[in-house]
């Protein structure tokens, strides 16, 4: 009997997706050989933390440290080789050319498996003087380094010209690098290129965070671009000179944050396949492929991989810990044997600027509008807490669906507080199996002073469909609707009985229900209002108001007249 080859798994990069799969790799054998090469000196480290030790929200630079090379040593006794650089990929042979700058020798070593998780790297834009000695982008724990001298530099200066940042790109890092900026007491110009701040979110979510950032005092300059940038020959600071701007702007420090690409070059000189916009074509098992045919032994994950949006299902690139790191369990599984998919990337990410948390999840309307696929919106206004607690604040919450079955195909929430939870739950929507009509209701407790949420093990739907769902509805809620409903004395009372009627329809829709049954179980339930969730077993916001809306012969983008407020407000 022929003996079994042991596995000698290779994984080229660290960060999330390497860190990730060597760990999960030691967890399913223990007799392995697992062999790490990372090109910098940080092999794990919190990439999202790095903004808020420029302001000193995080003080000490250990805290950004995920694991260590010494650590996955003792821990998972992982072979990690730091400052070595894989500069070639042999498929046939299956070996790898590796660098060591520490030695500045080169040599080769082989592999049964492969996992290539080299990231992404930021974009310089191909202007004049972009590699000027002030000028830097944000990807590691060095670039970070460098930042913060900057940074101390500018802030202990007494000359106004040197006291100055300037940002190009209001994305995600752009925006929390200006935050953290002015908490230094640094002021800071923000130059985009398009008309709005994040550019991944709808205009109707943008102004709010744009209205914050200028009030917090960041000088915003929308549809601006970097012309040059110049250094001044007398006292050594740069000059950043824009399209549009009569005056180019003096400063001491600017920082490009106009987005990364998949450093995929090592794969593509290997023949590996490269998407359109230049990530690592990978299949549902997270394997490397060719134009004819597929790579049981090689993988890619993280950021440098191009994967399927699990909203369209067309191809996506999305830079972010939480796939890479739920696509690095999934390569290490296959590779030992434990055959995992990935179901596709949702892009959920959420971010805090001055007083504001914006987060999304799924597809916005740009993007639907772009891939031509058909939607409706819906706009609500709840408070983030009851509004009879002191502190509660307004945000606002746009989501995308199906206009034909109810799906949620994405959201967005922008306010205070709260962003994170009404996230979460709209995430689970979207991923919940049931993307019909016809699902299970769930109810909500309200608790003081905030909304408890849970969900009821009621029995799912009969198959009925949307139109008599709708009339069923339509019959129970309509007299409600009538009852002073835009009478701000009534609306309490309105509502108690919308519940009433809400709760009676469902449950008159339940299988297996007599009319006993339902109205026992009425009782025995008393302040819960019951939300309909077309197409989830979680909180289904737009579907529930629309709902609503469609039962009362009206429609969800009326919203916006106080009464209808109030109500979204308790929903």
């Amino acid at each position: 009997m022929e003996k079994e080859t042991p596995v000698k798994l290779v994984i080229v990069g660290g960060v999330a997706g390497g860190a990730a799969t060597a760990a999960r790799a030691r967890r399913l054998s223990e007799e392995a050989q697992i062999i790490m090469f990372e090109r910098g000196a940080d092999v794990s480290f919190a990439n999202c933390g790095m903004p808020y030790f420029v302001g000193g929200t995080i003080e000490n630079r250990d805290q950004l440290t995920v694991v260590s090379a010494a650590q996955l040593k003792n821990w998972f006794n992982i072979d990690v080789r730091t400052l070595s650089d894989v500069r070639n990929i042999d498929l046939t042979a299956k070996k790898v050319t590796v660098f060591d700058f520490a030695t500045q020798r080169e040599y080769e070593e082989p592999f049964t498996h492969l996992v290539i998780s080299t990231g992404a790297a930021p974009k310089r834009p191909c202007v004049p003087g972009h590699d000027l000695p002030h000028c830097h982008v944000l990807r590691n724990l060095s670039d970070m380094d460098k930042i913060m001298g900057e940074v101390n530099r500018i802030a202990a200066s007494q000359d106004p010209k040197t006291k100055r940042a300037v940002v190009v790109g209001a994305g995600f890092v752009g925006l929390e690098l200006a935050d953290n900026l002015m908490q230094r007491g640094i002021p800071t110009t923000v130059v985009e290129m398009l008309n709005q701040v994040f550019p991944p979110v709808d205009k109707e979510i943008a102004k709010r965070v744009e209205r914050e950032v200028r009030n917090s005092g960041v000088q915003l300059l929308l549809g601006e671009t970097v012309e040059a940038v110049e250094k001044t020959s007398s006292d050594g600071n740069i000059l950043v000179k824009l399209n549009k701007a009569q005056e180019p702007i003096p400063c001491g420090l600017v920082i490009f944050s106009v987005g990364v690409v998949p450093e995929s070059s090592l794969a593509k000189n290997a023949g590996l396949e490269i998407g359109p916009r230049g990530g690592i074509v990978v299949d549902e098992f997270m394997r490397c492929k060719t134009a004819d045919a597929i790579y049981t032994n090689v993988y890619a994950v993280g950021d440098v991989v191009q994967t399927k949006d699990f909203v369209t299902k067309n191809p996506t690139q999305v830079p972010l810990a939480g796939p890479a790191n739920r696509q690095a369990r999934i390569a290490a599984n296959n590779v030992f044997g434990r055959p995992c998919t990935y179901r596709g990337t949702q892009s959920t990410a959420i971010v805090r600027v001055f007083n504001a948390t914006c987060g999304i999840t799924g597809c916005s309307e740009m993007a639907l509008k772009r891939q031509n696929i058909p939607y409706e919106t819906a706009f609500i206004y709840p408070l983030h807490h009851a509004e009879y607690f002191p502190g509660a604040t307004f945000m606002l919450i746009k989501i995308c669906f199906d206009p034909a079955t109810g799906k949620l195909l994405g959201a967005q929430v922008v306010g205070e507080e709260g962003v994170d939870k009404r996230c979460d739950s709209i995430v689970r929507s979207c991923w919940s199996p049931h993307a019909e009509w016809t699902s299970s209701p769930l109810l909500f407790k309200q608790a003081s002073p905030w909304k408890i949420y849970a969900t009821s093990n009621w029995p799912m739907l009969p198959s009925l469909g949307r139109p008599k769902i709708l009339q069923t509805m339509s019959d129970s809620l309509r007299p409600a609707f009538a009852t002073g409903i835009r009478s701000s004395s009534k609306w309490k009372s309105s509502l108690r009985s919308i519940q009433k009627r809400t709760r009676s329809a469902l449950l008159s829709l339940t299988c297996g229900r007599s009319g006993n049954e339902s109205r026992q179980e009425v009782s025995q339930e008393p302040s819960i209002l019951p939300w309909m969730s077309l197409g989830n077993a979680t909180p289904s916001f737009p579907r529930t108001v629309r709902l609503l809306c469609t039962a009362a012969k009206d429609n969800a983008r009326t919203l916006h007249t106080d009464s209808w407020l109030r109500m979204a407000m308790m929903l």
